[in-house]
């Protein structure tokens, strides 16, 4: 009788390429952008994902499609035990590490023989500079990745118990001990889960890293958006961010209490989500800094009264009509700014 084998990857561009080339096996592709939105703690697999669900559905993804993927994947994943292997796929970017941290949570909670698990999980690949991730390779190239899998560990399983209720707590600081403990089993989780809390608002201006990188890039002269986006990344050690993602911070830069950007129409930034036909108009779309965006930049205004935060960074809410958890990143804490 022939083994089988399960391979779970991040989304669905590795999944593509494992079918694509000669590895064996069926595929569960983990489709959750976890550093968007709220991840509370206390809820199992399916709770969790009902959450999630609500956080990415509206009018163009109705609720009870988002769910159904859900309900679909976490079926797929609770099949994992009958197989005789279970492979990983996995590289050293924020995604990819808390997508690890919630699947390994998941194998620990579970009655199934640990000896099946194995994991691949690389940040580069030879021949390849500057290596982004597996999406990158050829279905030859990641077929060579099989013979690299290392077993999982009780090790791996505790610390990534840990390691997502951490992520999942309301108080950061939690987060933060996780950080501070011995994290060697999983060799890039310290700093994809730094670059998380460098997304807190930062004390010295409001700003989040990646919203400071944006202002900053539009002040530089980059106001195409595809531009804006790309150069964004290529200001990050690792990619974690897609491009939707990226152009929701411009549009919350765009609108709020007090824009920090705007288009040099003066028109409403439109997302690409929002369009309905070609996506000319938004390509088109130019970008500046509004008086205060300047402001903030030279350190004149703090962000803090210009934007208007409602959202989660995993398990702790921010939301500017309360305590505000904010981010130094000179002493690497988080504190919280009444």
């Amino acid at each position: 009788m022939s083994s089988t084998c399960l391979h779970i990857t991040n989304g669905d561009a590795t999944a593509d390429l494992l079918k694509a080339s000669s590895v064996s096996g069926d595929i569960l592709p983990w489709r959750d952008t976890m550093h968007q939105g709220p991840f509370p703690h206390g809820l199992d697999l399916d709770q969790v994902s009902k959450i999630r669900a609500q956080y990415f559905s509206g009018s163009d993804m109705p609720f009870d499609d988002v769910m159904r993927d859900f309900s679909s994947r976490n079926a797929k994943l609770r099949t994992a035990p009958q197989y005789d292997k279970i492979i990983l796929w996995f590289e050293h970017d924020l995604l990819d590490q808390l997508q690890l941290l919630q699947i390994l949570d998941w194998f620990h909670s579970t009655d199934f023989d640990l000896e099946k698990l194995s994991i691949i999980c690389v940040d580069r690949f030879e021949g390849i500079d500057h290596f982004r991730g597996l999406g990158e390779l050829d279905p030859q190239q990641i077929s060579t990745l099989l013979p690299t899998a290392l077993p999982v560990t009780a090790q791996h399983l505790t610390l990534a118990r840990e390691g997502c209720k951490a992520f999942r707590s309301p108080d950061p600081h939690d987060l933060m001990s996780f950080l501070n403990g011995p994290l060697d089993v999983l060799p890039f989780l310290k700093v994809a889960l730094v670059r998380h809390m460098q997304e807190f608002p930062w004390v010295i201006d409001g700003l989040t890293r990646m919203e400071r990188q944006l202002l900053e890039l539009v002040g530089s002269g980059v106001c195409e958006p595809k531009k804006l986006f790309q150069q964004s990344m290529m200001l990050e050690a690792v990619y974690f961010m897609g491009d939707w993602t990226v152009f929701s911070q411009v549009a919350t830069l765009c609108s709020g209490k007090t824009p920090l950007l705007k288009t040099k129409s003066s028109n409403a930034f439109i997302h690409p989500r929002d369009i309905t036909g070609g996506l000319n108009e938004f390509a088109e779309q130019r970008l500046q800094l509004t008086d205060e965006g300047r402001q903030v930049l030279s350190g004149e205004m703090n962000a803090g009264t210009a934007i208007d935060r409602d959202t989660y960074l995993g398990g702790v809410l921010i939301k500017s009509d309360q305590p505000m958890w904010m981010w130094d990143d000179q002493l690497q804490i988080c504190s919280l700014n009444s």
